[in-house]
């Protein structure tokens, strides 16, 4: 408990005690160098032993992000802003390469640029089924991919299998690394 005062509604401040807010434990279930990070919606954050000291200080919630349809792990600073565990951890700029956004290690980590880190994510799939390949309503299928918010036309195929592989070899050259497997 810490004391504070407070305003009585007859204008009157007084003394009161009131509970310290509680931070929720980090639990060590696994090994020498994992530590788990209870959540809210039953979620949990796996983060390195290393970093318990930069998590504990704060109270971690899982966020919702439709964008990726993931969870993250995140709290609200005092100005109501939400920073997210990889970014108190590894800093701005950080993609999860394994895509599991609760997965906070360090070694999961690597420095994207925006535009990259939109391309390491899982997207709806339209009628293709393929990434990166739609139909163009004359019976052939049309491969493109989207690269720092230009839109570069591949070309246009007769089977989709044809416009992935297009698709394939064109994100490989432009994106590299972080194209999904």
């Amino acid at each position: 408990f810490r004391r504070v005062l407070s305003r009585s509604p007859t204008g009157v401040y007084q003394r009161k005690l009131r509970p310290i807010k509680i931070l929720r434990p980090i639990i060590v279930p696994i090994g020498p160098s994992i530590a788990y990070v209870p959540l809210t919606n039953n979620q949990f954050s796996c983060i390195e032993i290393d970093d318990i000291t930069i998590v504990s200080e704060h109270n971690w919630n899982a966020g919702w992000a439709e964008g990726t349809q993931s969870y993250y792990a995140q709290r609200h600073d005092r100005g109501g802003k939400t920073v997210r565990m990889h970014q108190q951890i590894g800093g701005m700029g950080m993609d999860h390469i394994n895509r599991r956004t609760l997965d906070n290690r360090r070694h999961n980590f690597r420095e994207a640029e925006p535009w990259q880190n939109c391309h390491n994510q899982d997207r709806k799939l339209g009628k293709s089924g393929v990434r990166g390949v739609s139909d163009n309503r004359n019976g052939r299928w049309e491969a493109r991919i989207t690269v720092k918010g230009k839109t570069i036309q591949i070309g246009t195929f007769d089977s989709v299998e044809e416009a992935a592989a297009a698709h394939k070899g064109a994100a490989q050259m432009l994106v590299g690394e972080f194209r999904p497997s």
